[in-house]
């Protein structure tokens, strides 16, 4: 069977909707739609169009992920103190590589993935005695990152058992 040019098999729902309302509709016209053939023809047009669903809209790509390769520097603050702090960052699409340092002297690899929005990083297991993360919210301005500020966490406690993780905030700009 075909409707309009297409075989039934390759229609779309509305399509299908449609050739099955004809259908329908040219059994009721012709007089033969009492009884059993018209409740068939009923229940397969209300099952069709239950299982077609509405339209399908397109979704929006997804943003590609903020430039952030290169030098920054900024601070990381606790209640009480802060430390400067530095990042160097190698970027390929939305993978990040680098390094973190803050002061006094405490320098780690880290890893991480950024969006159109956040830095999202951690400290590469196996490379320090120490464990750091945070999330980045990035300030873009004229389509350039500025300054990326967030929650950042460093624990002592693999290396030093007495040690509590210490959470603070991590402010850079380029």
């Amino acid at each position: 069977m075909e409707y309009a040019g297409a075989p039934l098999g390759v229609l779309s729902c509305q399509d299908l909707s449609s050739w099955l309302g004809k259908v329908f509709a040219m059994g009721c016209l012709a007089g033969r739609g009492e009884g059993p053939r018209q409740l068939a023809a009923l229940t397969l047009c209300m099952l069709c169009l239950g299982a077609c669903g509405g339209p399908t809209l397109p979704t929006a790509p997804a943003a590609p992920p903020a430039q952030i390769g290169g030098i920054w520097a900024g601070d990381f603050t606790l209640p009480g103190s802060g430390f400067g702090s530095k990042m160097n960052l190698d970027q390929t699409g939305a993978s990040v590589r680098g390094s973190l340092f803050l002061s006094p002297g405490l320098f780690d690899s880290i890893e991480g993935t950024v969006s159109a929005t956040t830095f999202t990083f951690k400290v590469v297991p196996g490379t320090a005695c120490r464990d750091a993360h945070g999330e980045l919210t990035l300030t873009i301005a004229g389509g350039v990152v500025t300054a990326m500020t967030g929650p950042t966490t460093i624990d002592f406690s693999s290396c030093l058992s007495a040690a509590n993780p210490t959470d603070g905030t991590l402010r850079l700009r380029r």
